[in-house]
């Protein structure tokens, strides 16, 4: 199901290849979201019912309840470990490029920068407080 909506339709049944058109390419995805598999499975569960038109509040499949269910079970964190196995398995099954990256970001990244930029701010919030 993440295949139809986020890649492509051929995607699901032909051999990975390092990109697909499609969602995942025109939005710049390239990891599996907790939201876009909460989306997904909220997709598929509505495809497994009767009901005829697609409805955030339709009350028979509640679509709007599945979807928040699923996410703040993604989310628990009582469930850190099992959710990121779970989203490491569901990337390396969509994204065939996609690596785990861990570790430390280089101090030279967008993302050091701005967690110096943070630790800066909280410690001259902390300053004017003592004084």
């Amino acid at each position: 199901a993440f295949k139809h909506v986020f890649t492509s339709p051929s995607s699901v049944d032909q051999e990975p290849k390092a990109t697909w058109s499609g969602n995942a390419h025109i939005h710049g995805m390239h990891v599996i979201t907790k939201a876009s598999l909460a989306y997904v499975a909220m997709q598929a569960h509505f495809a497994l019912t009767s009901t005829q038109v697609f409805s955030c509040t339709d009350h028979v499949t509640d679509s709007k309840c599945f979807y928040n269910t699923i996410l703040k079970l993604l989310e628990d964190p009582e469930e850190k470990d099992e959710v990121n196995q779970l989203m490491t398995w569901w990337n390396q099954q969509i994204f065939p490029l996609y690596m785990e990256v861990e570790g430390i970001p280089s101090k030279d990244s967008v993302l050091a920068r701005i967690q110096q930029k943070c630790a800066e701010y909280r410690a001259r919030a902390c300053s004017v407080e003592v004084e």
